[in-house]
Parts: C-alpha cells; structure tokens; sequence
C-alpha cells in the first residue's frame, strides 16, 4: 500500500530555466560588492562540485563547496558568497510561470497520502524555496542532499527509509531524472515514476526494471 510520495524539484514541482538561472547569481554577487563577472562561473562550478561527490562521501558541504569555487577561480570568497548564493536560490528560482505542478493536484495528492522533497541541493534552502513557491502546507518534510546524501546512490535513499522506518514498497519517488530519481529507488524496491515532460528524460541507455512515465507531473492524479 502506498503511503509517502517524495517528489524532486526541477522539472518535476518547477522548470529548470536555464537562461535565468545562471545569471541569477548576479544579485548575490551585486549585493556583497563582488566582480559580477564571476557570477556565472560560480554557477557553473558549483554544479560541478557535484561530479566530485561519491557513495563514500555523498553529502554536499557548503565548506568544501567554497574551497572548490575558491581553488578554481583563485579567490577568497567567504561563507557569506554561499549564503546569499543559498538566498538567491530559495528566493528568485521561485518564478510562477515556471511552476509546473498545480494545486489541485497537490490538493488531491495531500489527501491521500504524505507527501516530501528530496533534491540535490541543502535541505534548509530548499524548505525554504518550497516556502517561497507556497507550497509549505503541502509537504511534510524535505530531504537534502547534506544530510542524506546526493540521489544517483541507493545508499541514500535507504539512508531515509532506515531513519523513517518506512517501507520501500509504501514509497514512489517522483522527478525526471531516469539516472537519480528512478534507478536507485527501484532497485531498493520502491516505486517511481519518471517526468518526461519534453520528451528528453526517458534515457534507453538506463535499464530500469520498472518504473511509469509521464509527460505532465500533474497526471499524477489520475494514475496514483
């Protein structure tokens, strides 16, 4: 019996925007008197400082990730770049008309069952950006990628089952990546269920038992 659904973020609950994104940095780095011609490749590396993550050291690190934008662009940022890099994030990447989840299908959803976040990023950033995009009441929880660990290992997730005492058959893990969000859940046992909403995410060269794919996260309604 399914009882917890734990939804990713971008491209599942709102659209990665690619052109905003990067230069949305440019409001943390204007905002601590910062060279802006950095912002966007301190975008870009921190996206790559998860390429350095292992199952042996899965957890993101906010001191680690400064050292590894320090070394590469031969700076001396301090912890407050990564704080207001964090605001940025939680506050701006909230833009309604990249939202692609509707309320009515979260209302639906919420009735039925107990619904979470987990996401490759730090957990108190995301709560907050769920906050901000007014989905709060929504989720019971969010699950980061500092405490538990990044998705593409199995290892994490069963980081969560093990904590929460669930079982992996009353789980459906939810995003759109075939890679992170639906490989390591169903070989631990759970459900999943792929976003494919460009028609871009369902990659042959990944060998997933089982899983269900979308091409509208608000489908969900209708199949759960």
């Amino acid at each position: 019996m399914l009882k917890y659904l734990i939804f990713d973020v971008d491209n599942t609950i709102i659209r990665y925007n690619e052109d905003f994104y990067p230069q949305s940095y440019k409001i943390a780095f204007q905002k601590l008197g910062l060279d802006e011609s950095n912002a966007e490749k301190v975008f870009f590396l921190i996206n790559e400082y998860e390429s350095l993550l292992s199952e042996e050291n899965p957890c993101y690190n906010r001191e680690k990730m400064l050292d590894y934008i320090n070394n590469n662009l031969h700076t001396t940022y301090d912890m407050k770049l990564i704080d207001e890099l964090l605001y940025v994030f939680s506050h701006y990447w909230t833009r309604k008309e990249d939202i692609m989840i509707k309320k009515e299908t979260l209302d639906y959803l919420y009735k039925k069952y107990d619904l979470y976040i987990y996401s490759n990023y730090f957990a108190d950033a995301i709560e907050e950006r769920i906050k901000n995009l007014g989905f709060s009441e929504y989720f019971k929880g969010v699950f980061g990628a500092d405490i538990y660990g990044t998705k593409e290992y199995e290892s994490s997730y069963k980081k969560i089952l093990d904590e929460r005492g669930w079982k992996a058959e009353e789980c459906v893990m939810i995003g759109d990546s075939k890679k992170r969000d639906i490989l390591p859940p169903v070989n631990l046992g759970m459900k999943a269920i792929l976003v494919d909403d460009d028609g871009l995410r369902d990659n042959p060269a990944i060998h997933v038992k089982d899983y269900i794919k979308i091409n509208d996260v608000n489908d969900l309604r209708y199949i759960i």
